[in-house]
């Protein structure tokens, strides 16, 4: 036979490099996005009661330790980082867009979660309809666009980044495995 005498040799192809995402430190900057919303919400309530446009009598503290300031919080930290998760290393443009979900993510939700409660409380039920046109779920709905977005600019950036470095370590992996490439083709149209 043409093969008797050869020594078969086995070699491991080289393994290319593996490439980074932009989901952990995006998840990290979609905490610290919720935390900003709801530092911001929490400001914005306290305006919009020192200057009366709240249920007449309304405190700071019973705002902070209401649905209207307890529901969004979390819902605005979950939509956000399915966000994340789902955009990874994507433009700013994604996150523009994103932003608009996670804002009316906000903005049902909230009115959707406090129906909810109302109904199960017993308490008298307000419409969805009348929930939606609630002033403290409005500005919720608008602050969890905002924040979304320039916090999407920050993750978008770092997307930017961590695309540039992968394009870096796949390039430099090509360049050192470009003449190994070549003997395989070489011996592969040999044989």
């Amino acid at each position: 036979s043409d093969f008797a005498g050869r020594e078969v040799v086995y070699v491991q192809a080289p393994i290319p490099p593996r490439l980074k995402g932009n989901r952990g430190v995006g998840s990290a900057l979609a905490v610290l996005g919720a935390l900003l919303f709801a530092a911001i919400y929490a400001g914005l309530g306290y305006v919009l009661i020192a200057v009366g446009l709240a249920a007449p009598g309304a405190t700071f503290a019973e705002f902070i330790l209401s649905p209207e300031f307890l529901i969004p919080v979390p819902i605005f930290l979950v939509a956000s980082l399915l966000l994340v998760l789902l955009v990874n290393r994507g433009g700013w443009a994604a996150h523009v867009f994103g932003s608009l979900l996670v804002g009316l993510a906000v903005y049902f939700g909230t009115a959707g979660v406090a129906a909810l409660l109302f109904t199960v409380s017993g308490s008298d039920v307000p419409s969805f309809g009348n929930l939606l046109s609630q002033p403290f779920i409005i500005i919720a709905a608008l602050v969890a666009r905002e924040v979304s977005i320039w916090i999407g600019l920050a993750i978008a950036a770092r997307g930017r980044r961590v695309k540039a470095r992968n394009l870096e370590l796949v390039d430099e992996w090509e360049r050192e495995h470009a003449d190994t490439k070549a003997q395989y083709e070489r011996a592969g149209t040999a044989a």
